[in-house]
């Protein structure tokens, strides 16, 4: 067996190197060049490499990539961390929790649904300066990478990009834009990057969390907006049209006694029903009625997201009443439907 099989390949050390965290190197490496070494002599080199490669990929553990046990966040950092997340998804279903009907509840949940739309292209180089901040390790000395400069100003790349790019069409294509927006980004990028500046000093090992905040902010909103919002959408739904079945039922009766439909809600009240139900849900507005010639139509509208109108209808002569060229979906109540209005 000539020198060169008794060592490991280079590209195995290059790779353990990648995987495990500089603070493990020195251990690792010698404790699997030592199995390597007696695996050698006993089964030969075909079964050493095997059980080289077997034991390099088991290496892949979060503690010995990321070194967890160096990462210094304290308790009540991870816990407002928690809270902040939590308050994203909430904000993202505000407008089918239960209360009153408000502005405020769609105006935070398209922000926070915006937030994951938007935020995600920030995610991958969150991610990079995450992985660089989890694999610095106690007394090294810390350049402009690894002390998390150069990858907060990647962060900020998609900003440094589409921001100059939107503008300049806008201004080529003649449209309006409002200012307001574009001044309010301007001053958050301008205090962020006033932030950043600030890592140019940092020196010693700390652990930095902000780079936890650009990647799990956008994505606990997307991930919200994606797979929580639409069944959160269906059981207020339901329940708002449940609330209706005593107007609905009011007005029936007011045709069986008058031989027509009434002109507006307000001719039930007092006989027919004490007062006019109102939604539960804080996205959704107050039900409209319509009365038609031979039937009518109750309808009631929410915010679904960020660029979309839930609009539910309830007509007795079906899916006729439909403005535009919307698709139609059903619920389980008859003659109940709604469509998504942009």
């Amino acid at each position: 067996m000539n020198q060169l099989e008794k060592q490991p390949p280079g590209w195995v050390m290059i790779l353990l190197h990648i995987i495990v965290h500089p603070e493990f190197h020195e251990e690792v490496e010698g404790d699997l060049l030592e199995k390597y070494q007696y695996n050698l002599h006993k089964y030969g080199l075909k079964i050493a490499r095997r059980r080289l490669y077997t034991d390099l990929f088991s290496l892949a553990k979060p503690n010995l990539i990321f070194n967890i046990n160096l990462t210094t966040m304290k308790p009540a950092s991870w816990l407002l961390l928690l809270l902040i997340l939590l308050s994203v998804a909430v904000a993202s279903i505000a407008p089918f929790l239960p209360g009153s009907g408000n502005n405020f509840a769609h105006g935070l949940s398209q922000f926070a649904q915006t937030t994951g739309y938007i935020g995600w292209v920030f995610a991958p180089f969150g991610l990079l300066w995450l992985i660089i901040e989890m694999r610095n390790k106690k007394g090294q000395q810390l350049n402009r990478w690894t002390n998390g400069y150069y990858p907060s100003l990647l962060v900020l790349t998609p900003v440094f990009l589409f921001l100059p790019l939107q503008i300049l069409r806008a201004l080529i294509d003649g449209r309006r834009f409002d200012l307001w927006p574009l001044a309010i980004i301007f001053l958050v990028v301008t205090f962020i990057i006033y932030r950043i500046q600030k890592l140019k000093k940092k020196t010693g090992y700390k652990f930095n969390p902000a780079p936890l905040y650009v990647v799990l902010i956008p994505v606990i909103a997307l991930l919200t907006s994606t797979f929580v919002v639409e069944k959160v959408a269906t059981v207020t739904r339901e329940k708002a049209i449940i609330n209706t079945e005593p107007l609905i039922a009011a007005i029936e009766k007011y045709k069986t006694e008058n031989g027509e439909y009434p002109e507006n809600l307000e001719s039930l009240t007092g006989k027919y029903i004490q007062e006019i139900p109102k939604p539960t849900i804080m996205g959704m507005r107050t039900y409209q009625y319509e009365k038609q010639s031979n039937s009518f139509q109750l309808i009631f509208e929410r915010f679904w997201h960020w660029n979309a109108t839930e609009v539910v209808v309830y007509n007795t002569l079906g899916q006729k009443g439909i403005k535009g060229n919307y698709v139609n979906f059903t619920t389980n109540h008859t003659n109940w439907w709604y469509y998504l209005a942009d």
